[in-house]
């Protein structure tokens, strides 16, 4: 699917919102004492230096993690995790193609660090990418804006591996690895039954033309 806040490079970025000085009164209220055009270009003047010095300012914003203590860091980033499954799959805001369940149960496991997130969401689409990739020559594409029972699958995926995690923890040594490994078998099997289900519906296509044509040829030689 095409990004979205994680997708492309995968890189998290915030945007910025600026609000300008509101300066309409006291433009209204020096035109309203004095009532003259000089008074307004004056204004006008000093709307437009004190706009310059407020961009000037704000260009030297800094949030990173230098300039926060521990305490601040850990309650930013609980509230990044706590709100992932909103800001993430917004429709207006080119969302991942995850259903919130899926970024809910993600964040639930990321113990308050979105760096997990948008790793584990990687991992996701990579797998995803590469059994594509093995079988472009079928032209198999997972769109998952259009698929929500793939969407689902991939819930109900991330269950299954956090389930064996608790259960074979001491077995299992590599999480990202072993996450890889079941998403990329799980896309493996719905692509298949995806191909297959897309060769009977164009062979039972192509079948009912050829009997519609014979049924047809048929018309023309009782007439």
């Amino acid at each position: 699917m095409p990004n979205r806040l994680y997708l492309g490079q995968l890189h998290l970025t915030a945007t910025d919102v600026y609000k300008m000085p509101d300066f309409s009164n006291k433009t209204a209220e020096t035109l309203g004492t004095s009532g003259t055009a000089n008074s307004a270009v004056n204004q006008e003047e000093y709307n437009n230096l004190d706009t310059n010095r407020y961009y000037k300012e704000t260009a030297q914003l800094d949030f990173s993690t230098a300039n926060f203590s521990n305490a601040q860091i850990e309650k930013q980033n609980q509230d990044l995790v706590q709100h992932a499954k909103e800001f993430l799959t917004e429709e207006d805001n080119n969302p991942i193609p995850f259903e919130p369940e899926t970024i809910r149960l993600i964040s639930l496991w990321a113990n308050n660090n979105p760096k997990i997130i948008k790793k584990t969401i990687g991992i996701i689409l990579n797998a995803r990418r590469d059994v594509q990739d093995l079988h472009k020559d079928h032209h198999l594409f997972f769109i998952l804006d259009h698929e929500p029972e793939l969407q689902t699958k991939i819930t109900q995926t991330l269950r299954r591996y956090f389930n064996a995690l608790r259960s074979d923890d001491k077995q299992i040594k590599n999480y990202e690895n072993y996450l890889y490994i079941t998403m990329k078998n799980m896309f493996e099997n719905y692509g298949s039954s995806k191909l297959q289900r897309e060769y009977k519906l164009e062979h039972s296509t192509n079948q009912i033309a050829k009997n519609n044509l014979s049924m047809d040829l048929g018309t023309e030689y009782l007439n």
